[in-house]
């Protein structure tokens, strides 16, 4: 089984003319998160130049949909290269580019309510944002206090490969009917005692987490 890439471009047609939705030029918060507006949400062309950061579900008020570069928005300019600490807390859809070629560290926030709309019974816990680039990351499954909707979640299946070295209590506390599976053979030191959520666990599956380039 191979991880399924997230990608993102939209193509506008009206009149026989094509546009880029994204050509639009960006404004920026107080945090210094560049982005722009499409489709009445929120697309982020750009990061803090700060080594760790935490993508915000929302921005002006409207819920951030999106994350990668536009034709006046280049992510080239982005500050990304900066980012080594990434934490993301919701579901994003990011294009398949190298979105963060310098991360080493990758944390996923109530990891269900980051895959909301996945449409697969299966999923490989993901060790990059954008486009695979091979690197070596370690990934940590955490667990907020915030509620989200697990109802339509469509996963039955969650592999969890050797990089997830870190999960906290409650990371999978809103999922029913749910199996993990995983490569380590025990539980490793980073795992909480109780981080299933009492959920099954299938321990030393292999798991192919090859992609095509």
């Amino acid at each position: 089984m191979k991880k399924t890439k997230i990608a993102l471009f939209t193509l506008v047609a009206a009149s026989g003319i094509i546009s880029l939705s994204s050509c639009l030029k960006s404004e920026k918060t107080d945090t210094g998160f560049s982005y722009i507006l499409e489709n009445g949400n929120i697309k982020i062309v750009g990061v803090p130049a700060k080594e760790s950061i935490v993508i915000p579900e929302h921005i002006d008020n409207r819920l951030v949909t999106a994350m990668g570069g536009g034709f006046m928005a280049s992510w080239n300019n982005s500050n990304a290269d900066v980012v080594k600490n990434l934490t993301i807390c919701h579901d994003i859809v990011y294009d398949d580019i190298s979105l963060f070629p310098n991360l080493t560290n990758l944390t996923f926030d109530n990891v269900a309510s980051c895959f909301l709309t996945y449409e697969e019974s299966e999923l490989i816990i993901p060790d990059y944002i954008g486009r695979d680039d091979g690197l070596d990351i370690d990934v940590s499954l955490i667990a907020s206090n915030k509620y989200y909707d697990a109802t339509n979640f469509k996963v039955t299946t969650i592999y969890i490969p050797e990089y997830v070295t870190t999960i906290e209590s409650g990371a999978f506390s809103m999922l029913i009917g749910v199996t993990l599976k995983t490569e380590y053979t025990e539980k490793p030191a980073g795992w909480a005692d109780d981080f299933n959520s009492n959920l099954e666990v299938e321990w030393g599956v292999e798991i192919n987490t090859e992609t095509d380039k």
